[in-house]
């Protein structure tokens, strides 16, 4: 029997779990690497297809929060640090609705001088790693 038919994941599926295994597995012998994460918290979006699947995708994580910014929703479940997001535009759930106008002045931005920036890394970062 293969590895597909006993997991029911394809290889593909299983080769991106195996992966998350793997990374965790190299935190925990460079645990000083997980200060270098900054907020510590690996997010993971998924972006279900509309409005049935956002559904079905909020039963599967169980308690979630929902968030919106101006152009994106997501419905967000915690785990530890970690997060999964389920993210779609706005449009997809929620209903665009004109309630008013108004007058937005003209902004003049002053002139000035911009730095015009190239890089040069004389020093290749790599050339003394070795696979």
């Amino acid at each position: 029997m293969s590895a597909i038919e006993e997991t029911g994941l394809t290889t593909e599926q299983q080769e991106w779990l195996d992966g998350l295994r793997e990374m965790a597995d190299w935190f925990e012998q460079h645990p000083e690497r997980i200060e270098q994460l900054g907020d510590r918290g690996i997010i993971v979006n998924l972006y279900p297809d509309g409005k049935g699947d956002t559904a079905q995708l909020a039963r599967e994580l169980g308690k979630v929060t929902k968030e919106q910014n101006s152009s994106l929703f997501w419905i967000r479940r915690g785990f530890g640090p970690h997060k999964i997001d389920g993210v779609l535009s706005r449009g997809e759930v929620c209903t665009r609705v004109v309630t008013g106008t108004r007058q937005v002045p003209e902004k003049i931005v002053p002139a000035y001088e911009e730095e015009i920036i190239e890089w040069e890394c004389v020093e290749p970062l790599l050339a003394s790693v070795k696979s």
